[in-house]
């Protein structure tokens, strides 16, 4: 009979690793040791650092970004859709905080990795494509003379 698969340990225990050390400083021998395995064990299940970093904030953000991008589709007014992206947002964070965290401190907005740039940017689209409905309908109020921040 095969083992069964230890890979949710290894994801958990990345995040854990990565959140309270920081990605840069983390090492996978760190990972290994959380988790209870050898170093040389943890590459039956990633070939490098980077790919288990990625593996840890791939589910967040896809789903974070997978829900706002039905939220904005959907129909609705734009201050019921910033509500709820808002929920969405908090849900996200509720459920995947250790591995969100590890996203916010080592991904977002650094602008390193172009395929992560891109969602964060496609996410920022979103949000301020439903704000500028909500002042094209009249629902969304200008903040800025330049108009480009609004509230709902």
């Amino acid at each position: 009979m095969p083992r069964p698969s230890r890979w949710p340990e290894v994801m958990a225990a990345a995040a854990k690793v990565f959140r309270a050390k920081g990605y840069h400083a983390a090492t996978l021998e760190d990972v290994a040791d959380e988790v209870g395995m050898l170093k040389g064990s943890l590459y039956n299940y990633i070939t490098s650092k980077e790919e288990l970093l990625f593996a840890v904030v791939r589910p967040p953000a896809e789903q974070l970004l997978e829900q706002t991008r039905a939220l904005v589709a959907a129909e609705g007014t734009a201050p019921g859709k910033v509500v709820a992206i808002a929920r969405v947002h908090a849900g996200v964070l509720a459920e995947h905080f250790v591995y969100a965290a590890v996203y916010v401190h080592e991904i977002a907005g650094m602008g390193r990795y172009p395929e992560w740039a891109a969602m964060d940017h496609e996410y920022v689209e979103l949000v301020r494509a439903v704000l500028a409905a909500g002042v094209a309908e009249g629902r969304c109020a200008t903040t800025s003379t330049s108009g480009r921040r609004a509230t709902c």
